[in-house]
């Protein structure tokens, strides 16, 4: 089955790429321009007018991504853009869940490790450095395998989503 990758259709996988590229610019812009006071889901009123450079909406999908991943929220754009690429190019994406599988272990990788780091915040300290989802990784995983079993978990579900997204290999077939 065919969830992420191009059409047979060159055209459409080509407008289906610059929209997508046109989604990296908005959600790349949406977390650069982020804004503590902007109107969000965690936010009960607003001061003035919203400053995210993307307006309201991205102002909510930048505070929804940054109080979920941390800055681990800025791979996403990366991410869309290495898809968009794809299909722009027409070209097809082998072993796709192992692909969306990556996806997902490098966030969650990424956030936690950052959560493991000492209380830092970001965005004039209203964001976890490794959000929401890598604070309760980091402190589950420090509470059942100590900071430095922690960080070799970590470590390891990192690359082993670099092997998931990219075709790099230790072994050549």
């Amino acid at each position: 089955m065919n969830i992420l990758g191009p059409s047979p259709l060159p055209k459409l996988n080509e407008a289906v790429g610059v929209a997508l590229l046109f989604l990296v610019i908005f959600l790349t812009l949406s977390l650069v321009s982020y804004q503590a006071q902007d109107p969000s889901w965690n936010t009960a009123a607003t001061i003035g007018e919203t400053q995210n450079l993307t307006g309201a909406v991205g102002a909510h999908i930048a505070d929804l991504l940054l109080q979920s991943f941390g800055l681990a929220a800025f791979m996403v754009p990366v991410l869309a853009l290495a898809l968009a690429w794809k299909w722009i190019r027409s070209s097809p994406i082998e072993a796709q869940w192992a692909r969306i599988l990556g996806c997902l272990l490098l966030m969650l990788s990424l956030s936690s490790t950052l959560a493991l780091a000492p209380d830092w915040r970001i965005f004039h300290q209203s964001i976890p450095i490794g959000g929401m989802a890598g604070a309760l990784l980091a402190g589950g995983l420090v509470a059942r395998l100590n900071i430095t079993g922690a960080g070799l978990l970590t470590l390891a579900c990192f690359t082993m989503s670099l092997y998931l997204l990219t075709s790099f290999s230790i072994f050549h077939v």
